[in-house]
């Protein structure tokens, strides 16, 4: 097996398998919480703003991700909240 062989595979099985720590540029993030219908980069700096969604990873000056765990703990979160209140 070459190595760009196996570069695609372990490529293809990344995709696959997203890592929970995977880190998300802005349209990924927004891809990630709105599903079907990616929410704006807007919104989703007003949410972190506000708290709603975990503050970005600046990992250069031109460069800032979002864990993908973390995303999905604000989801979790959210849901909780949303189940409270209709309790």
């Amino acid at each position: 097996m070459t190595l760009d062989e196996l570069l695609a595979i372990l490529e293809s099985h990344r995709k696959a398998h997203p890592s929970d720590d995977e880190l998300l540029d802005v349209y990924a993030a927004c891809a990630f919480l709105g599903g079907s219908r990616p929410i704006h980069p807007a919104t989703l700096w007003r949410g972190v703003k506000s708290g709603r969604y975990s503050k970005r990873i600046k990992i250069s000056p031109q460069l800032t991700r979002w864990r993908r765990s973390e995303l999905q703990a604000d989801v979790e979160r959210a849901i909780a909240a949303r189940e409270r209140k209709a309790a």
